[in-house]
């Protein structure tokens, strides 16, 4: 849980960054690259939590 949450401060990190506008374009297109795969690794914390929810309510 402590690499997502550390997930979520490092999109919110990047999200600033891309929002002040300070970067150049090839930063602004490294910094959203770098989000979307944070992105894709969050999205898979959760569908593994929720598979842990699904097997253990079958219980």
């Amino acid at each position: 849980m402590a690499k997502f949450n550390e997930n979520l401060a490092k999109l919110e990190q990047i999200t600033q960054q891309l929002e002040n506008g300070d970067c150049d374009i090839e930063t602004a297109a490294n910094l959203y690259e770098e989000g979307m795969k944070i992105i894709k690794e969050c999205e898979q914390t959760i569908q593994n939590a929720k598979l842990k929810v699904t097997v253990n309510d079958n219980r």
